[in-house]
């Protein structure tokens, strides 16, 4: 990307068909447009947190911004890259945030969580070897191994 040499994830913004990518050389959020022109960024996440992160992975949803730093957490942002709060949430990899609820995997589980009260829902998958990928999508969970099996349940 144009003017960012140092970054480990990006996201689509479909609020505006742009992207979200963390510079990990400037300690900032970006979102840059289809041209890789910069159209926004936020203040240094130093500043704005008192540490440095490393997200290895984002998702734009309800007007905030996810992104996972496998260390600290999840951390929220608004859509001008201003720091919300932080779950509680070490060792995600990847996630997906659907309505007012996130959803992580973890071993042979799908972790959901209501992102007001945190109150979890443990949901059992059935016995994939190597899990790689959970989706949630209509009402359909999809599963995809690291050998490329994908198997589709109601949800």
């Amino acid at each position: 990307l144009l003017g960012i040499s140092n970054y480990k994830t990006l996201c689509f913004s479909p609020r505006d068909n742009n992207f979200w990518v963390y510079d990990e050389d400037a300690y900032k959020l970006k979102k840059v447009d289809r041209n890789g022109n910069i159209i926004l960024e936020s203040t240094d996440m130093v500043l704005q947190l008192g540490e440095t992160i490393h997200p290895v992975y984002m998702q734009e949803e309800n007007e905030l911004l996810f992104a996972s730093d496998t260390a600290r957490g999840v951390f929220v942002f608004d859509l001008h890259g201003v720091y919300y709060e932080t779950l509680p949430f070490k060792g995600v990899q990847k996630f997906q945030v659907r309505g007012d609820r996130l959803f992580f995997p973890e071993w042979n589980s799908l972790h959901s969580y209501q992102l007001k009260t945190l109150e979890e829902k443990l949901i059992t998958l059935p016995d994939i070897d190597r899990l790689q990928d959970v989706r949630l999508e209509n009402n359909r969970l999809y599963l995809c191994s690291t050998h490329g099996e994908l198997e589709i349940y109601r949800y």
